[in-house]
Order: C-alpha cells, then structure tokens, then sequence
C-alpha cells in the first residue's frame, strides 16, 4: 500500500507538470487553458494522494493491532493453529458408545 501511495503521487505529479507546461499553437487558445487547470489539479491531487493512502495504511494497521491486543482478531499464527488442532480433531476416530 505504502509502494502504490508514493507511486501514484509520482505520477499525479507527472501528469500535473506534463498539463502546465503544455503549449498550444495559437495564442489565447481555450485548451491551454483548459491543460493548464487539469495540470493544477493533478499536482493539488498529488499532493493530497499519496498521504491521505499512507495514512490510510497506517491507520489500518494500528486498528489491527489494536483489535489483536484485545483479543478480537487473531493473528496469522494464532488462525493456523486454531486451524490445525480443528484439521486434528477431525482426523481423530470416535468413540461411540
């Protein structure tokens, strides 16, 4: 998650910077305006990207660390086990009385 924040940062920024700098071919031509806007926004929306991905990755980890100390959430090694002792106890034959 933290590999695809900064990645789509870098490229809102490319896009951003490619969009300004654009040119048009007559003089006062609406689509230069119009590049030059979406060019703004690209880099405000770079700005705001990556951050805003990052912080949701961080805030998700926190929660489940949060949600594993109490007790609610197994961890990986806790499920495998679980899992395990159940694959066990059905392998295991029955007494029938």
């Amino acid at each position: 998650m933290k590999a695809v924040a900064v990645l789509s940062s870098i490229v809102a920024f490319i896009a951003g910077g490619y969009l300004l700098s654009t040119q048009a071919v007559a003089d006062n031509s609406f689509l230069e305006v119009i590049a030059h806007g979406m060019g703004i926004y690209f880099l405000a929306k770079g700005l705001w990207l990556g951050p805003s991905l990052w912080t949701q990755h961080e805030s998700r980890r926190h929660l489940e660390q949060l949600a594993r100390g109490a007790g609610v959430l197994e961890s990986k090694e806790q499920q495998r086990e679980r899992e395990r002792r159940a694959a066990l106890d059905l392998a295991r034959p029955r007494n029938e009385t």
